[in-house]
């Protein structure tokens, strides 16, 4: 990432133009290579001696994830630079294909194929000479068949783990994963052709990367994250593409090499296709469904450049839910994978499974991405609120809470949300309401969520069947990082216990009458709460509300629900002025600290 001024683009853009045509990054007897100056497309006939049956057309440039879904925005390029195997765009962006985020903005592409990897470089800057703020928020989609009509599969290192995503159900047991994730293991993607054992990887800028994107085993697309781009700032990031040859599967993809792990339950598996000459010194280690191990094995190959290495590795006989570790150096330089393992046979493709969570990998760092303040330009934020509207959203009166506010809707559901405001207007919102939403319905827009909390803003989340633990919010790094309170799967139960759903108890605390005190009936029960949040209100010993700070924002977590039906007399909160008038004043409140 850098923070510089334009000028220097600037100049270069004005003293080089040339006609738009298909110039060659590579033309020899293993790479056909090829960039079309207007589209900005690449085109490869030949990659390292994979030969395609149909010409691979990359590189889409997409601005929003409806782009990604759907057509990408087309954009108009100008030549600015080529010599030898480098070629440089140039355009300007404009908001009926790039959106308000990058208005304006000057954005480039540099091109380089370099031979001994092999590899094509793409080099992206966006440079923002308005005076108005900027989201540096971009990505590229990849839609090819290398073969039509045959197996191919797009893998990606996913927290949960590896699978291959295809358009057949290939080891997709239950159901197929869902085509976006932000919490990503490993910064790379790949797509492979399943029965030539050869296919493209992608590797990742990860102090940028914001979400990756898979249809059917067609479409390897990744989006970028980078924040707020200041008038006068410029943000530059890269990706690199690969061939991947003789693997049948992907865990890994490093600079060093790509690798595929399988486990039969009693025997690990390795293929290492190296695209470099060292030495690999590492470790296999075998855990168990609780993380505990059970194995472990030192691993030395001396690897050969383009030179397929395999290695076979026994271990004790696993027959439930497993992960192989694979960790080490390769010329000195760090790597580290995971594969899951089910039942000591196949791989893992439900979320929901209660097993899963023991098997989360830690998230990939976006260093860059996300919370930085935009302290240099003032947003003046206004009565108005995002509500990202789940199932019973009404039922938690914000329409009466905050009374005489803008409150702009966007429904969420599980295939996944598509939009909220643009990100460089977000700031002018003072409330953002996640209302019973399931983790994969917003997911694409958590790195916007939280950079909205983290220049300020007050972030609501209610509780819910879609919420919490039962909403998949603890395998979540970003939502881990920002909630005061974490759960568990079915942590959504009755507060007078089992079978008693109807009978609710009191909520107490700060702004509420004890003698009109609204009860609740269903709670986010057990829930882990963070030492430093406060807890506001309670229902005896169950937290109900809590608040913590992130950034220069606040977060609030209300773990009830709008559920039961009552019997007994009781006025449920969702019916109760009291509730509303405590919670608007809470709101209130929490604004004014945000402000400090």
């Amino acid at each position: 990432m850098k923070n510089k001024a334009c000028a220097a683009f600037l100049l270069t853009v004005c003293s080089f133009v040339l006609f738009a045509e298909d110039l060659k990054l590579a033309n020899n007897t293993d790479n056909d290579i090829s960039l079309n100056t207007n589209s900005g497309l690449l085109s490869i006939r030949k990659f390292d001696g994979i030969e395609p049956q149909n010409m691979l057309t990359l590189g889409e440039d997409i601005f929003t994830t409806k782009q990604m879904e759907n057509e990408f925005a087309p954009t108009v390029w100008t030549t600015v630079k080529k010599e030898n195997d480098t070629i440089t765009l140039s355009t300007t962006l404009q908001k009926k294909t790039a959106g308000i985020d990058l208005d304006g903005v000057k954005y480039s592409k540099t091109f380089k194929f370099n031979p001994s990897v092999p590899e094509i470089q793409v080099t992206m800057e966006f440079c923002n000479t308005s005076d108005k703020l900027r989201y540096a928020y971009w990505g590229v989609r990849n839609q090819f068949r290398q073969r039509p009509n045959v197996n191919e599969a797009v893998f990606i290192p996913r927290t949960i783990g590896t699978f291959p995503h295809g358009n057949w159900m290939y080891l997709d047991f239950y159901a197929q994963p869902p085509a976006w994730s932000s919490t990503v293991a490993e910064s790379w993607c790949a797509k492979m052709d399943m029965e030539k054992k050869a296919g493209l990887a992608f590797l990742l800028d990860p102090s940028v990367l914001g979400a990756l994107y898979t249809k059917q085993g067609e479409n390897a697309g990744f989006m970028f994250d980078g924040g707020h781009l200041t008038p006068g700032a410029s943000i530059t990031a890269t990706y690199s593409i690969r061939p991947v040859k003789q693997l049948s599967s992907v865990t890994t993809v490093n600079p060093s090499f790509a690798a595929g792990i399988t486990d039969g339950g009693s025997q690990i598996k390795l293929t290492v296709f190296p695209y470099e000459k060292g030495e690999l010194s590492g470790e296999f280690e075998v855990v168990d469904k609780n993380r505990e191990s059970v194995f472990r094995k030192p691993v030395k190959l001396s690897l050969e450049k383009g030179s397929l290495a395999k290695l076979d590795v026994s271990h004790p006989k696993m027959t439930d839910h497993s992960a192989v570790i694979f960790s080490g150096t390769m010329n000195g330089k760090k790597f580290a994978t995971e594969q899951y393992c089910e039942n000591g046979v196949r791989m893992q493709s439900v979320v929901s499974n209660t097993f899963a969570p023991s098997f989360l990998r830690p998230a990939l760092e976006k260093t860059n991405t996300g919370t930085r303040t935009v302290s240099e330009v003032s947003t003046p934020r206004k009565k108005q609120a995002v509500c990202l509207f789940g199932l019973y959203t009404p039922f938690n009166r914000f329409d009466k809470i905050l009374d005489g506010w803008k409150i702009d809707n966007y429904s969420v559901w599980n295939v996944g949300m598509k939009e909220i405001p643009p990100a460089s207007t977000l700031d002018e919102y003072s409330v953002m309401i996640i209302s019973n939403a399931f983790v994969t319905g917003m997911e694409v827009c958590l790195q916007r969520i939280k950079s909205f909390v983290a220049n300020g803003g007050v972030l609501i989340v209610t509780g819910g069947p879609s919420a919490f633990g039962t909403g998949g919010y603890e395998n979540n790094a970003i939502l881990k990082e920002l909630l005061p309170a974490s759960g568990k799967p079915y942590d959504l139960q009755p507060v007078a216990g089992k079978d008693q759903f109807d009978k609710g108890r009191a909520i107490t605390g700060k702004g509420i009458d004890v003698a009109k005190a609204p009860c609740v009936y269903w709670l986010h029960q057990s829930a882990k709460i963070r030492p430093s949040a406060e807890i506001l209100w309670k229902t005896e010993n169950q937290p109900v509300l809590v608040k913590d700070s992130f950034g220069k924002g606040k977060v609030l977590c209300f773990l009830g629900s709008p559920l039961g039906d009552p019997q007994d007399g009781t006025t449920p909160y969702w019916e109760s002025q009291e509730y509303v008038n405590a919670m608007r004043e809470i709101i209130t409140a929490t604004m004014e600290e945000a402000k400090k």
